[in-house]
């Protein structure tokens, strides 16, 4: 997964990493809707994010992501306040809705989200850009036993791992600069008020945004100083662009958050507890990426 992830890095040539992250800025202006706005500016606002999201594979595997992540926010929030466990919250708060959404799909969606929660937590909110524009999104949800958990230490902590000191860090790097984002844009303001946490996404408030989220027998290692260096040798320059963060609309376990966090026909179809996806369903040119980098570890 490692070498997966060092596929797109500032070089290469097959992944655009200002392509990605511009996508996800526009798409996520797109969410905003004024609190004034009449039916009809609702209406065009959802059918201008129907028209840029469809097809755009990053977009959405970005935002169901942050999603997950929320549920998983808002879900330890009530836990905090209630002591409910998953199951209570499930009966309390979900079945009320009278939507049909299954206790097992419910917990499917707060598991994939913990893992990303994991992930951004080992190598910031922007690894999932990375994540998305790999479609690696279902292969992460996917993977069991220590394997997320061991990524996202990996990530904070890569020692001498050269694929993530080399590659994914300046990745990181250059998409924070194409594509500035605050917490407070991606998950609930309620959240922040309640715990006192920072509302920017540099790595020390990102930090302990994810460090607040309690994970089951696991703890995020403190991160090493190369995340500290903005570049390595042969990095190539990326130009800043002057884009602002758009803030996306989150509430407590909303009918919309959860239409959003419906199975895809992918996510049925890649139901099972593989770690990794098949040869044949990775682009050609991510594998070729891959083994390029496969000798740097």
């Amino acid at each position: 997964m490692v070498g997966e992830l060092a596929a797109a890095h500032p070089l290469s040539q097959s992944f655009n990493l200002e392509v990605w992250s511009e996508g996800i800025r526009q798409g996520l202006a797109c969410q905003e809707v004024p609190k004034s706005a009449s039916s009809s500016d609702c209406l065009h606002c959802v059918i201008s994010r129907c028209f840029l999201i469809t097809g755009q594979d990053v977009i959405i595997n970005f935002l169901l992501m942050v999603d997950y992540i929320n549920l998983v926010t808002q879900c330890q929030r009530i836990k905090l306040d209630t002591g409910f466990s998953l199951s209570q919250i499930y009966r309390d708060f979900v079945v009320p809705m009278g939507r049909k959404i299954s206790l097992r799909a419910f917990q499917k969606w707060h598991s994939a989200g913990t893992k990303f929660a994991a992930l951004a937590g080992g190598g910031t909110v922007y690894v999932l850009v990375l994540i998305a524009g790999l479609g690696l999104r279902i292969s992460i949800a996917s993977m069991t036993g220590q394997g997320p958990w061991d990524l996202a230490n990996t990530l904070r902590c890569p020692d001498k791992c050269r694929m993530i000191i080399g590659r994914v860090i300046p990745a990181v790097h250059a998409i924070q600069r194409v594509l500035p984002l605050t917490i407070e844009s991606l998950f609930p303001t309620n959240i922040f008020a309640l715990h006192q946490l920072p509302k920017d996404v540099g790595f020390g408030s990102s930090d302990r945004f994810f460090d607040w989220i309690v994970f089951n027998n696991f703890t995020l290692v403190p991160r090493s100083f190369e995340w500290n260096v903005e570049s390595v040798s042969g990095e190539a320059s990326t130009s800043s662009g002057s884009t602002t963060s758009a803030p996306l609309p989150c509430s407590l376990l909303t009918d919309r958050m959860l239409e959003r966090l419906a199975p895809q026909a992918e996510d049925v179809q890649m139901e099972g507890d593989a770690c990794y996806p098949p040869a044949s369903v990775i682009p050609h040119t991510l594998l070729e990426d891959s083994q390029a980098v496969a000798s740097d570890h």
